[in-house]
């Protein structure tokens, strides 16, 4: 019997998908065909929606039938090629037709949709994702692409350094990913974030590529080709890539600890939470920290300390030593404050990752405090070694955005 028509396929074998967008439509037609013949359409593809089973239908007297295909099957069988036949029954006799080997192209770049970074800014003539002007993980928008469905399979994997070759810098953005009912809604956009801690290991001026893959029929990805270029499945359909140029530029944050509730004498165990970090008094250190305006004339030092500030040995039993730390909020490159005391002096330690001591140095009273490693490791933590009661004041410091947990 002869093969089935798909409609909209180009030399009878070809279809490109977006010319069924909407579905399209297969005719069955045969010499002698009559209306108590029982017609079955197979349309053999991928597992799931791509095989379809699809209902019996009467012949018809005038020798062909029309069977709709909906658009979903096209969409699942994007890239593969698929068996479309069918068989005739009249009473107890079976006929079954020659197997059409349909392909369903790949669909063209310029019919997929471009991965969006949602906060690029216009600086000197050109577009660039500056750390400096959005707070937290970066942005990104992803218009649908043309027959998404839910259980369809999507990955978005960030490349940077890309001018290093052989030393490029992964992350995931999503990661077989399984689309769902709400995200298959069209004319919508999937809003997603980009890790800004990796964006912050990437290199000032360099650029970071977004490169985005489906499956359309759902199947589990295979391994990369070249994971040292792309780690995408090998059997994903990649849509349009996009890229920005990056800058990395640090972030500079300042406290004088004005804006905060007095707090004096506490004890043990004890937190004064702030903007940048927690001042702790552990609690196997004796009483106590505060945070109260600077008023003992050895501290009170206006070019350095005015008002409130972080109070070292607040109450407690004189020339006890106690120690106190400040857990910072951000990985910090660079940091800078004030420090007086009614004493000599006090022991701080700079410590990083890991509890690692980067320095420990003694600094005296009425002393600007920098401090950043000369091998670039960042600052997690700073511990104070004290005897008197002691002012931390205008606090900066400079960080890429990567949270420290405390």
């Amino acid at each position: 019997m002869p093969y089935p028509k798909v409609k909209y396929a180009t030399s009878d074998n070809l279809l490109y998908p977006l010319e069924a967008i909407n579905g399209t439509k297969v005719t069955v037609a045969f010499e002698g065909m009559c209306k108590r013949h029982r017609i079955q359409l197979h349309w053999d593809g991928p597992s799931g929606p791509g095989s379809p089973t699809l209902p019996i239908v009467d012949g018809r007297d005038i020798g062909s039938v029309v069977i709709p295909i909906d658009a979903s099957v096209i969409g699942a069988c994007v890239g593969k090629t698929v068996s479309v036949w069918y068989t005739a029954t009249l009473g107890d006799q079976t006929q079954e037709s020659y197997k059409l080997e349909l392909t369903v192209e790949t669909i063209e770049p310029e019919d997929l949709p471009t991965p969006e970074f949602c906060d690029l800014k216009f600086e000197d003539g050109d577009w660039w994702l500056n750390m400096r002007w959005f707070d937290g993980n970066a942005r990104i928008a992803l218009p649908v692409w043309p027959f998404i469905a839910a259980g369809q399979r999507l990955w978005i994997l960030a490349v940077g350094n890309e001018h290093q070759e052989d030393n490029y810098r992964f992350s995931w953005v999503l990661e077989n990913h399984v689309v769902t009912t709400q995200e298959a809604e069209p004319e919508r956009k999937l809003e997603l974030k980009l890790s800004r801690t990796w964006l912050a290991g990437c290199e000032d001026y360099s650029s970071v590529t977004l490169n985005v893959a489906v499956t359309f029929d759902g199947a589990l990805g295979t391994r990369p080709v070249d994971p040292s270029v792309s780690l995408l499945p090998a059997n994903a359909h990649e849509l349009l890539h996009t890229t920005a140029k990056l800058r990395v530029t640090e972030i500079e944050e300042f406290d004088d600890f004005e804006n905060y509730p007095k707090k004096e004498y506490l004890g043990p165990g004890s937190t004064i939470d702030t903007r940048l970090l927690k001042f702790v008094l552990p609690q196997d250190s004796p009483k106590g920290i505060g945070l109260h305006v600077v008023r003992t004339p050895p501290e009170d030092f206006p070019e350095m300390l005015q008002g409130k500030a972080l109070a070292l040995c607040c109450g407690g039993v004189p020339e006890q030593l106690r120690l106190a730390r400040l857990l910072l909020k951000w990985k910090c490159s660079r940091i800078k404050f004030a420090y007086a005391t009614t004493g000599e002096g006090a022991t701080f330690r700079f410590i990083g990752d890991g509890d690692l001591l980067l320095e420990e140095r003694w600094v005296e009273s009425r002393t600007w405090v920098n401090f950043q490693d000369l091998q670039g490791r960042l600052l997690h933590c700073i511990e104070v070694e004290s005897l008197q009661h002691g002012s931390i004041d205008n606090l900066t410091i400079w960080h890429k955005g990567e949270p420290n947990p405390v």
